[in-house]
């Protein structure tokens, strides 16, 4: 694909921002699963596809063109604030959640 592609994340005032940060949850998930199953920065191609499904919906792609199709033709440098931008930096605990910190209680 020779056309330009747009990266285009909701901020987090806009709606529906829980939902795109389960979706991104999810994701994580998989991604860390990967990483303890395949080794550091080894990602499986499912996890790939998952991956595009989940950016596909926020790329700005010349008319025709399939964005989640288009996912797989971004540079790393769009990939990688793409995903920041989704999350605000967000990471999932390496256990899917067993790590959170307790709750303090509230003076």
């Amino acid at each position: 694909m020779t056309d330009k592609i747009e990266v285009h994340v909701p901020g987090p005032d806009e709606p529906g921002y829980l939902r795109r940060m389960k979706l991104l949850a999810a994701v994580q998930v998989k991604i860390k699963s990967d990483e303890r199953e395949f080794g550091a920065n080894s990602i499986a191609p499912s996890t790939m596809d998952a991956i595009a499904e989940l950016l596909g919906p926020y790329l700005v792609v010349p008319e025709g063109v399939d964005p989640v199709e288009a996912v797989w033709d971004l540079s790393q440098d769009q990939y990688m604030s793409a995903m920041d931008a989704l999350g605000g930096k967000m990471t999932v605990p390496k256990e899917q959640g067993q790590d959170l910190p307790e709750p303090t209680p509230e003076s």
